[in-house]
């Protein structure tokens, strides 16, 4: 058993169910696959929260030029 964890933030515990004792191999695969793991959840998080800061820039834009949705009406320069 080994943490799923990074930056200070706990996800959870990966477990290996083995027939018999886990050996330095085992244990060395479970604690790469929790960093495998951890990895993955980071880089969805970053995907995550790049695309939110893109839907809110874009809301944003139209909020501030509401006769704007066709760039053909808007005035140069906004």
């Amino acid at each position: 058993m080994t943490a799923v964890s990074a930056r200070g933030e706990r996800w959870g515990r990966l477990v290996v169910l083995l027939q018999n004792e886990a050996t330095a191999h085992h244990i060395m695969v479970a604690e790469q696959a929790a960093v495998a793991l951890a990895l993955n959840r980071l880089i969805e998080r970053d995907e995550q929260t790049l695309e939110r800061q893109t839907h809110r820039s874009l809301i944003e834009d139209i909020l501030a030029r509401p006769g704007c949705l066709d760039s053909r009406h808007c005035p140069a320069g906004g």
